[in-house]
């Protein structure tokens, strides 16, 4: 869209959407005249500079700025709004994904969204967070994620009682997180990985509608609290992935029947995995689904901002969005020191697609029942201390894309299956298994004899009765078609003339095309 920079439109909007054009570099000058405007949407469309600061008080019905991902820069001056804390006047700022540096802006109280993430913005926030001591701001949601911000964080949550989403994820924020934090009541979303945080998690049994906690790569320790079963029952998305926790996993733990993502991996960790995570019920069915109502709602109520999640599986860190987010379940307990066998009542969570037990202590067989995960599409079960077979009902998990069962004590030959046999051998190294994808024979176990057990099941040991019933139906059709015509007079002289007739055409043709 190219104007002149004097433009003067001859209209007065009430909503703005650009979205996606090519506004920049400048930035429009002509929206100072839209004095009636309440919704400007100008994210991702090239625009360069600093923001000028007229964006806040253009106009008095403005409820929605968004001018993220562009490539703006400077420091961010103090952010006001017209709005008196009524509902329906109450001003959302989406600044994130663009080049802004110095410390954070002080803000009006009467805001209710603000997204300052993926950018430069670099200090300590405590100017931010205890700037007014005697007053109680209406923000709600609270994006401060991909900055350089550092330093502790202050005791100041008393004064923000509203936060519904709370992200200050990758940043270099030490120390503990305050005990204030209790006090957010209204909390939906807790991020704060990628820090370095230290200390226990902080008591969050007053904020009961969480329903993601994010607090993974940082330095928490001790046990994971009972509490978060006992009193966090809409939790859908908890990660502490790589901290410092250790002991073993409560019975109040396996109250978190609403959990969709866990992932508790790269601790220290110990005892069994509880059987009781059989009532782990969303990863059973979607009769509990509160997951979604909760991302819509945040999506609707400030036409930009998202929930996400980041999902470890296949081997790579993937960030889930709003409705996707809600179709993906998964479990990773990876790196350590679970001991005991799988327990069969695992399997019962039938709408898992990742599962990850890998680098522990487990023993024992791999539960037959492990074929009734019919959606998972990653199973990571390496480098534990797992005897006897692989069940021959892994060969029914259609779905999976990523498998590795290598280093631990597996023995006999690998089902036959086309999914298992289309992994790579590393997936199996490690154990004395036989058979394809491996290049070890089966025939050589055991000095040259086949395990009786071996050789009585029906596995295609030693035949692929897949190609020899494909041999086999071919050459019954082919009997069939080409042996009736051999024996029937009338059918041979009635196919030929037809291939006579095909033949006469095909030569009137070409003799046209050459004409």
């Amino acid at each position: 869209m190219r104007v002149n920079p004097n433009w003067t439109p001859p209209f007065q909007l009430h909503r703005l959407d650009l979205s996606g054009w090519n506004l920049g570099p400048q930035f429009p000058l002509w929206l100072q005249s839209q004095h009636q405007i309440s919704a400007v949407d100008i994210s991702n469309a090239g625009i360069e500079g600093e923001l000028p600061t007229w964006l806040w008080n253009f106009s008095s019905q403005i409820e929605l700025v968004n001018v993220s991902h562009n490539q703006l820069r400077g420091q961010i001056q103090n952010i006001p709004s017209h709005s008196t804390g009524e509902i329906g006047m109450s001003l959302f700022v989406y600044l994130n994904s663009n080049q802004f540096s110095g410390p954070l802006p002080r803000i009006s109280i009467h805001i209710f969204g603000l997204d300052l993430s993926n950018n430069s913005l670099s200090g300590n926030i405590s100017n931010f967070l205890c700037h007014a001591q005697k007053v109680q701001y209406d923000l709600r949601i609270l994006h401060l994620g991909g900055n350089d911000l550092f330093g502790e964080i202050p005791d100041c949550w008393m004064h923000w009682p509203y936060l519904e989403v709370l992200n200050m994820k990758e940043n270099k924020l030490i120390g503990s997180i305050p005990n204030s934090i209790r006090l957010l009541s209204h909390l939906e979303s807790l991020d704060m990985h990628k820090n370095m945080l230290s200390g226990p998690i902080p008591s969050l049994q007053n904020c009961s509608m969480l329903m993601k906690v994010d607090l993974a790569e940082n330095g928490f320790t001790g046990t994971i609290p009972r509490w978060l079963g006992t009193s966090l029952s809409y939790l859908t998305i908890l990660r502490l992935r790589s901290n410092n926790f250790n002991g073993e996993l409560s019975p109040e733990f396996c109250h978190l029947t609403s959990l969709r993502i866990l992932d508790i991996s790269n601790n220290n960790l110990t005892g069994v995995i509880p059987k009781c995570l059989k009532n782990l019920t969303a990863m059973i069915d979607d009769e509990v689904d509160l997951s979604v109502g909760f991302f819509e709602r945040w999506y609707s109520s400030s036409e930009s901002f998202g929930e996400s999640a980041l999902v470890t599986t296949k081997g790579h860190e993937y960030e889930y969005f709003t409705i996707i987010l809600k179709l993906f379940v998964s479990m990773d307990f990876s790196n350590n020191n679970f001991n005991g066998d799988i327990p069969i009542e695992l399997t019962n969570l039938v709408k898992l697609k990742s599962l990850n037990l890998s680098r522990n202590n487990l023993t024992g067989n791999i539960p037959v029942e492990m074929g009734n995960l019919k959606l998972l599409e990653s199973i990571d079960l390496s480098r534990n201390q797992l005897s006897g077979k692989i069940p021959s009902s892994f060969s029914s998990l259609s779905s999976l894309g990523v498998l590795d069962l290598s280093y631990n004590n597996l023995t006999g030959k690998i089902p036959s299956g086309t999914q298992l046999q289309g992994f790579n051998a590393s997936c199996y190294i490690g154990n004395n298994l036989c058979g394809p994808p491996i290049s070890k024979s089966c025939s050589s176990i055991d000095g040259g004899k086949i395990p009786k057990n071996e050789s009585e099941r029906d596995d295609g040991c030693e035949v692929d009765w897949f190609y020899v019933s494909m041999v086999i139906g071919f050459a019954v059709g082919f009997g069939c078609i080409y042996g009736s015509l051999f024996l029937v007079k009338s059918w041979r002289i009635a196919y030929f003339k037809f291939l006579d007739k095909k033949l006469r055409s095909f030569l009137v043709w070409a003799h046209a095309l050459s004409a």
